[in-house]
């Protein structure tokens, strides 16, 4: 019939025709006509170049899919390369009617190995934010007519086998890391996106997957229900995720959600910011919730980050912690802050209070209140930020109690003095335009039964640094605080097992600046160069200062520091004697630094400066003073070899320490075969003997020091001396006549002392010693027979003292004083005895300095 054979046709024609459209499209489609269609659609989209410079080939099946190699995405304008990505090779399936519609649908996109580059600008502008272009492109295609574009769709996106770095254009630092394996996919544009991905960084690994709103609701910016996100992230025993939502979901701001975290050790984000050391803090999570409005500060609540045991010994020898737990509630309420553990054995706690988190950033002020426990001492620091957001208007009040120091040597790692009831406080505040700018510490105190100091201080942080201050004391016993026991830290515990059999270690070089062991004055460099690092300007007042078994009064100090100069003016202070003055400068700019030296002090207390000299502490009594110095040089060798001035020293009626005596002329008599018993006879070094009087005053020029006076009446010895020293090379050029006080013998021994100071040599004076001693000798045996042999005087200042020789101490002493007068020293006693043995070394004396005159 008719109608069935219309029929027949109609359907064959709706079959037939659409096969054949097929076939011819599939027969005249090129895939490589379609570039620039794809490239005006990923520029019209992303405002970047797309630039596909493989060839595009087409695999057909019901899906068809067209592969396209050696493709890259432009980076923005100012990147650190050229390309954004690029990639190896991308695998898209194609839906075929779509494109029927100018539409090209991807239900699958794979990137084989891309390289990816996630960076921002030194203004902090992100690559991955888009602009379209304010036009279409108008660039001609060849399979379309010109404006011509197409929309793409994509369904889902794998990534294999990439590399991502991320680059900080603030900083210049980037970090790359591979990105194993991603996978995004989207069913439709009003469907959720979820994606998965594996990426490995520094060795570590992390999965992390997600799912955030449609790509639909993401660009209604007109719609009001919430974009959701999800995101967890793992790795080995650390866990992140968060869960958010915004209406307004290209606005980063306007989120709010729960965010919270796992980290078993702190020392596992090592890899990420090499380079900052990250201590092993253990058992680490947070929790947080963030409102959708309002500054960040404000928004968080319910803040909690807490910490277990954690061994804290390689940033503090000694310090672990048991709990750390730090909670914030809300933004308007205040910040605690806890913390438990051990430091060095000795427990140790932290509790603070501090401001509100929306005080930060609300000019309110910020108020500070920490207390710290440890070793039995207790810190506390109370105050005020008056503007916390620009970390200004700080002022803190800062006090502690410590009962004892010896704990803190296992704290500290180092020696410190048996200090016991050590009581600090001070208020510390900003300096005009900040702490950027420095600090005033005002009202500070340090008190303990040793002394007290108080005053006033502040830093300006300026180029140089100044420093200024005003230091008072009431009392310093300086005695007491020499006479404090030092307590060290205690040896680290033995090696056991495989590390007690270590090699050890290699010692520690010697130190760089090392004088000549040879000199007395080292030729060391002193380092004057830090006197350029900062300015100051500092005043000292002691009210009483106890040193050497005396009380000084009234100690005033100025040191004034500028630009390389010190100047020390003045120096004075009520001695027992009398008033003590001086002044000291030192220019450190010239490569040889100006040193200038003047002294008046009637009576320095001898006790005091003998550990300072390095010499034993038994001697006593005041040494006068007389100094008028001066020299250029960077060490204490190079000053004295160019030194010019005076110096003069006087004392009378001290005691002078055996030991020292010992030390000075024992070389002397021994390199002149003469026995020690001449100044010691049948004592010991220990002990001290009564000293009537000690004058000495040189004269320098040039660095050769000229000895005005030499003299010293103890009750062994009385010695004169003249000559010279040539500071240069220390050299000695002097004479000298020991008269050994005995017996009523007067035995004179006139030496030549040559060498240096530190390795003196001498011999005698031959015709001299002859002339003055051949009576004295004559008469030796006789007397000393008449000494009873047991009666032994005391050490060197026995009342049975002989009084032989001329007296000259006031015409020296007033040499050395540059003026007559002053103290004068008492009368000379009687003879001394001596014991047998004593005896029996003096009577070989004379033997002995005969054969060394003429010969044996």
């Amino acid at each position: 019939m008719r109608w069935r054979r219309i029929l027949v046709i109609v359907i064959g024609l709706l079959v037939v025709l659409p096969i054949t459209g097929i076939g011819v499209f599939i027969a005249t489609f090129n895939p490589n006509a379609w570039k620039p269609r794809i490239q005006n659609a990923v520029m019209r989209a992303t405002g970047r170049e797309l630039s596909l410079n493989g060839p595009i080939s087409l695999k057909w099946s019901l899906v068809p899919t067209i592969e396209v190699r050696d493709v890259a995405l432009a980076n923005f304008d100012g990147g650190s390369r050229p390309q954004m990505v690029t990639a190896q090779s991308i695998e898209a399936e194609v839906a075929l009617l779509p494109l029927l519609s100018n539409r090209l649908d991807i239900p699958r996109l794979a990137i084989i190995k891309p390289d990816v580059l996630i960076e921002t600008t030194q203004a902090g502008r992100g690559n991955w934010l888009f602009t379209k272009p304010a036009t279409p492109s108008d660039a001609p295609t060849a399979a379309a007519a010109p404006g011509e574009s197409m929309d793409i769709v994509v369904q889902s996106m794998t990534v294999e086998d990439g590399t991502l770095t991320w680059r900080n254009g603030v900083t210049g630092q980037a970090v790359t890391g591979t990105l194993n394996s991603f996978e995004l996919l989207e069913p439709s544009t009003t469907s959720p996106v979820t994606f998965r991905l594996v990426a490995t960084y520094a060795g570590t690994q992390f999965n992390a997957k997600g799912e955030t709103g449609s790509m639909a609701r993401l660009s209604d910016t007109a719609a009001k229900t919430p974009w959701l996100v999800r995101l967890s992230i793992n790795s080995n025993d650390a866990a992140l995720s968060v869960d958010a939502k915004s209406t307004t979901p290209l606005q980063p701001a306007t989120y709010s959600g729960k965010a919270s975290g796992q980290l078993a050790d702190l020392a596992q984000l090592q890899p990420f910011v090499p380079g900052t050391p990250l201590p092993s803090v253990r058992e680490l999570s947070f929790s947080a919730n963030v409102a959708d409005s309002g500054p960040l500060l404000t928004r968080v609540s319910e803040f909690t980050l807490h910490a277990g045991a954690s061994d804290l010994s390689a940033y503090a020898p000694g310090l672990t912690l048991t709990q750390v737990a730090i909670r914030a509630p809300q933004p308007d309420q205040p910040i605690t802050v806890q913390a438990a553990g051990n430091y060095a054995d000795a427990p140790l706690t932290i509790s603070s209070t501090l401001g509100a988190p929306s005080a930060l950033i609300s000019g309110r002020p910020f108020p500070v209140d920490v207390s710290l426990a440890a070793a039995g001492a207790i810190v506390t620091a109370k105050g005020t930020l008056a503007d916390p957001a620009r970390m200004a208007g700080g002022e803190l009040a800062v006090s502690a109690r410590i009962p004892a120091l010896a704990p803190f040597a296992a704290l500290l790692q180092q020696p410190v003095p048996d200090a016991k009831n050590i009581a600090l406080g001070a208020h510390l505040a900003e300096a005009p335009g900040g702490f950027a700018k420095g600090m005033v510490l005002t009202q500070a105190t340090l008190t303990l039964p040793q002394g007290d100091i108080a005053g006033d201080a502040s830093v300006t942080f300026s180029q140089p640094p100044l420093i200024s201050g005003n230091v008072t004391s009431k009392r310093i016993d300086l005695d007491a605080l020499l006479a404090m026991k030092s307590i060290n830290p205690p040896a680290p515990p033995a090696a056991v097992g495989p590390q007690a059999t270590a090699p050890p270690a290699t010692p520690a070089p010697p130190p760089e600046r090392r004088g000549n062991p040879n000199l007395l004055f080292s030729d060391a460099p002193l380092g004057l160069g830090v006197l350029r690092d900062a300015d100051a300007d500092v005043q000292l007042r002691i009210g009483e200062l106890h040193t050497g078994g005396e009380t000084h009064r009234d100690i005033v100090g100025h040191f004034v520091l500028k630009g390389g100069k010190l100047v020390l003016d003045p120096i004075s202070g009520s001695l027992p004697a009398g008033r003590m003055s001086g002044r000291l400068t030192i220019d450190a700019n010239p490569p040889k630094p100006p040193v200038t030296l003047v002294l008046r002090a009637p009576g320095l207390s001898v006790r005091a400066l003998a550990p300072m000299l390095g010499l034993p502490s038994d001697a006593s009594g005041a040494l006068e003073v007389d100094a008028d110095l001066n020299g250029a040089g960077d060490s204490l060798h190079a000053i004295a070899a160019e030194l010019n001035g005076t110096l003069g020293l006087a004392m009378v009626n001290g005691q002078i320490d055996n030991a020292s005596l010992n030390r000075v002329l024992g070389p002397i008599l021994t390199s002149a075969s003469l026995p020690l018993s001449l100044i010691n006879p049948g004592q010991s070094i220990r002990g001290s003997s009564a000293l009537r009087c000690f004058a000495a005053r040189l004269d320098m020029r040039g660095g050769l020091a000229t000895f005005r006076a030499l003299y010293l009446d103890s009750a062994r010895v009385k010695v004169t001396g003249s000559g010279t020293i040539n500071l240069a090379d220390e050299a000695l050029s002097v004479r000298l006549r020991p008269q050994a006080r005995l017996a009523n013998t007067g035995i004179t021994t006139p030496l030549i002392v040559g060498g240096t100071i530190e390795h003196p040599k001498a011999r005698i004076d031959a015709a001299n010693s002859a002339q003055a001693n051949i009576m004295g000798f004559a008469q030796s045996a006789e007397n000393l027979a008449e000494v009873p042999l047991g009666a032994i005087s005391g050490a060197f200042g026995g009342p049975d003292r002989l009084s032989s020789g001329g007296d000259d101490c006031a015409n020296q002493l007033a040499i050395a004083r540059g003026r007559p007068g002053g103290p004068q020293p008492n009368s000379p006693p009687s003879m001394l005895a001596v014991p047998a043995n004593a005896a029996k070394q003096i009577l070989n004396a004379p033997k002995n300095l005969l054969q060394n005159l003429f010969g044996k």
